[in-house]
């Protein structure tokens, strides 16, 4: 990632109702002292973030490998707003991190097929948005003016179902 205090989204449809009870990224370079901050957004209906469905909360990336937020059995533990049960619709996984030193899996955008509606062209895929925002917990509502993730890796952020 090549900014620090920024909030990344990405889109995930959810097509029945679904229990996330985790959410996680793939480190794959570690640093000191980072780490990043996981959450859920709910779309405004126009393909723009809107309220903060749940912040997960924080995991470190000073070690490599998955790193998984859940109420129980994951890396980072104990999280009270876990599970959430989110209806049928487009959500948006959000990331924002403290640092550029470590580096995570991401989606090579040329190679990403948008699948919210927006333009899809040899030169321009917009398969998500980015914002500067301090790193803190994550904003109640998205902010507004964010600009469209068109030319940087869009991060690959998982989340877990429970059954």
């Amino acid at each position: 990632f090549t900014t620090t205090a920024t909030i990344r989204v990405v889109p995930f449809i959810a097509q029945k109702v679904m229990d996330i009870n985790a959410i996680s990224i793939n480190v794959r370079t570690t640093a000191a002292s980072t780490e990043v901050r996981l959450g859920i957004y709910n779309d405004n209906g126009l393909g723009y973030p809107e309220t903060l469905i749940v912040d997960a909360g924080t995991v470190t990336t000073t070690t490599a490998g998955q790193r998984s937020i859940c109420a129980s059995g994951c890396t980072t533990t104990g999280n009270a707003n876990l599970p959430k049960r989110i209806q049928p619709g487009l959500y948006w996984l959000a990331l924002n991190n403290n640092s550029i030193a470590f580096t995570a899996w991401g989606f090579n955008v040329a190679n990403m097929n948008p699948v919210t509606g927006f333009p899809n062209t040899t030169t321009v895929r917009q398969v998500g948005w980015t914002v500067a925002n301090s790193y803190a917990a994550l904003p109640t509502l998205f902010p507004s003016a964010a600009a469209a993730m068109t030319a940087v890796p869009a991060p690959v952020i998982g989340v877990r179902i429970q059954e």
